[in-house]
């Protein structure tokens, strides 16, 4: 399942449902966006409406020790 995340640039993009917790990169603008736990229930927008699709680099919390 995937989650949509929004920046603050307006970008939204989506990573999988794994990630709750973690940091992605916008694609767009390049900004640290945490990964919330809620998923989006929104209907999908028309692709005219949204931001470039680019893969989202995700960042993982550095291992406890």
């Amino acid at each position: 399942m995937e989650i949509q995340v929004r920046c603050d640039c307006g970008t939204r993009f989506q990573v999988e449902h794994e990630y709750v917790g973690n940091r992605a990169v916008c694609p767009v603008c390049g900004r640290f966006v945490d990964i919330a736990g809620q998923v989006s229930a929104a209907a999908p927008q028309p692709v005219s409406a949204q931001a470039p699709q680019a893969a989202a680099h995700i960042q993982q919390p550095p291992p406890s020790l």
